[in-house]
């Protein structure tokens, strides 16, 4: 496995959250996919989605608060997955 970008704007340990769930990733086949995820941090309480695009060999992930609606979350990730495959399927 190997991670081509990241991008967070936020603090906590969502890097690694997203590295333990990558096994469960890898086993899915779906091609689209939420994972729903609780947390503790700084003693406040979060519950989050990692909302799950595959395409072929690629995965891309979208991390949302649970408010955010997941057909927003899966729009972006297909218009990430565009614009990636546009910039990179000739190289």
């Amino acid at each position: 496995m190997v991670t081509l970008t990241t991008y967070d704007t936020t603090t906590g340990n969502y890097p690694l959250v997203t590295l333990s769930l990558m096994e469960n990733i890898r086993k899915e086949t779906a091609p689209m996919k939420t994972y729903s995820w609780n947390s503790k941090y700084l003693r406040r309480f979060f519950r989050l989605n990692f909302h799950v695009l595959r395409d072929g060999i690629l995965i891309f992930i979208c991390l949302a608060d649970t408010a955010y609606d997941s057909g927003m979350a899966f729009t972006f990730l297909q218009e990430l997955k565009g614009k990636f495959r546009e910039k990179f399927s000739n190289e």
